[in-house]
């Protein structure tokens, strides 16, 4: 899509020999906010050992917005129950360790992201 356009436009007398002007329009095409990210994954797996060292990074995910400009922008964050353990670094989507591991009792987790 182009955002933005320019138009010569022409007016012309009914005289003999005729006479003509030319104006110019640029016009600028404002995107709206019209389109909701879409993750590249519908679901994440990894697989994090119980002795990974604190603030290591152990997945990065990523969304892409089809709208311009700002309205592209994505902003991630951590949406359930997980914030005890695990942190996302808003602009880039890296999720991280916040603490250890070792002695969590649960042998499966899920978490959502947004």
């Amino acid at each position: 899509m182009n955002a933005y356009y320019t138009i010569q436009i022409s007016a012309v007398d009914q005289g003999f020999p005729g006479n003509t002007a030319l104006a110019t329009l640029d016009v600028n095409i404002d995107d709206v906010n019209d389109n909701p990210p879409i993750f590249t994954e519908y679901t994440y797996i990894v697989i994090v050992e119980e002795d990974t060292p604190v603030s290591s990074i152990i997945l990065t995910v990523q969304a892409v917005d089809i709208d311009f400009g700002s309205n592209s922008a994505v902003m991630y964050s951590i949406v359930s129950q997980s914030a005890d353990y695990f942190e996302v670094e808003s602009s880039i989507g890296a999720i991280t360790l916040k603490r250890t591991l070792i002695n969590v009792e649960t042998e499966r987790t899920e978490y959502q992201y947004s």
